[in-house]
């Protein structure tokens, strides 16, 4: 089981604005996401938050990690190599995609 989240800010904050997401902090190169409580004073510091808040930040860890940055050519290399390969060789293979209509997921 591979677990893989691609995000798309522009779904969450027109492109034109400055703001910041203040609940979700994101370590692409360790494949990490922290959410943070928003309505917790101290989590709307800096964009280079670290996962240490007191107040109970959730941290889950994933195989990759892809933003709008990243084109659908490398999502796809990582993700459906090993499905493929999998298949291939007689064995089950499935990909799950969550996401709205527009998500071009």
């Amino acid at each position: 089981v591979k677990i893989i989240l691609q995000l798309r800010s522009d779904h969450e904050i027109d492109k034109g604005s400055q703001q910041k997401i203040s609940y979700l902090t994101v370590e692409k190169r360790k494949n990490q996401v922290c959410l943070n409580d928003p309505n917790i004073n101290g989590s709307e510091s800096t964009p280079n938050i670290k996962c240490s808040n007191l107040h109970g930040p959730k941290l889950f860890a994933m195989d990759g990690i892809f933003t709008e940055e990243d084109s659908m050519a490398e999502l796809c290399a990582f993700a459906l190599t090993d499905i493929i390969q999998s298949v291939v060789n007689g064995s089950d293979g499935c990909l799950i995609s969550f996401g709205t209509r527009d998500s071009s997921k």
